[in-house]
């Protein structure tokens, strides 16, 4: 049976079905089953386990998306895992991992950063923070201590609004 080699992943070919009704097979150079390939109403779909690809035009792109899907949970088939030589070398494949935990942490700020500024008081609060930071300078004389009085106004009544809408755990 013809079994064409994948394009993009040449470690795997797309086994076509044995009959017209099953799924096409993808399978990796042991002969080795990785995923399927459904085919319903003109669409295929690329399937690994309880993954499945977007709908695709064409068998050979969603089998694609089934080495896409066996890479993403097994690694390349010619990547070895070997210990490592040495202590500086495992801490060197480690290092990265602080980073990677600090860029989640960040995303996730950001994500609430900006929903938290889709809430109107908390826009109206960090809009006042910024003008008395603009005021700041101007803290050292009689004039732009009152400036800075008149803006924490600004941000009082936001915040006091804020916290009258809060109930309970959102409240502190």
């Amino acid at each position: 049976m013809n079994s064409p080699v994948l394009q993009a992943f040449p470690a795997f070919r797309l086994r076509p079905p044995a009959d017209g009704s099953a799924s096409a097979e993808v399978v990796d150079a042991n002969d080795v089953v990785v995923g399927q390939v459904d085919a319903a109403g003109g669409a295929y779909r690329g399937r690994v386990g309880t993954d499945v690809g977007p709908r695709r035009t064409d068998a050979p792109r969603a089998a694609e998306d089934v080495g896409v899907f066996h890479i993403a949970l097994h690694g390349t088939a010619d990547a070895e895992h070997q210990p490592y030589s040495s202590v500086s070398e495992a801490r060197a494949a480690l290092s990265p991992i602080p980073l990677q935990r600090q860029e989640i942490v960040d995303s996730a700020a950001r994500a609430y950063f900006f929903h938290a500024l889709r809430q109107p008081h908390v826009a109206a609060i960090l809009d006042g923070l910024e003008a008395i930071v603009r005021e700041h300078d101007a803290s050292g004389t009689r004039g732009g201590c009152l400036r800075v009085v008149r803006l924490l106004d600004q941000v009082r009544e936001p915040a006091r609004a804020l916290l009258s809408d809060a109930t309970g755990d959102e409240r502190e």
